[in-house]
């Protein structure tokens, strides 16, 4: 359910019927490279049309922070899957990042990012 869930990553899926789709992903190595904008219907079920932008590097988003952020972190798709965190606050595994913050944030708050999607191993 993307209910609610504006600013939060999303993946590219094949839905039951064999047609595109976006879920939020599932684990913090997910290539999530779109951001939720706008979920338009009041009683969203799965199926329904959403409003999503993909990450590219000549247009700045807002996503979610998973915790405090500082402009000039590069940010990580957070185990709260959807949100982000920071590099210094993620355990050793392999992520998929999104891009670098353009702002300050704190828990639970939208952060401006600039795309710049990578793989990274945190060790």
């Amino acid at each position: 359910d993307l209910t609610g869930k504006e600013g939060y990553l999303l993946k590219l899926t094949t839905g039951t019927d064999g047609k595109a789709e976006v879920t939020l992903p599932t684990d913090v190595a997910d290539a999530a490279l779109f951001v939720l904008v706008d979920v338009p219907a009041a009683s969203y079920t799965a199926g329904d049309k959403v409003y999503v932008l993909p990450l590219n590097s000549g247009e700045n988003v807002r996503v979610i922070a998973a915790n405090t952020i500082t402009a000039g972190d590069q940010v990580l798709l957070s185990g709260t899957f959807g949100k982000v965190i920071t590099r210094t606050a993620a355990g050793a595994d392999t992520y998929f990042s999104p891009g670098y913050a353009e702002e300050d944030a704190t828990n639970g708050g939208s952060v401006l990012i600039r795309p710049f999607p990578q793989v990274v191993v945190v060790t």
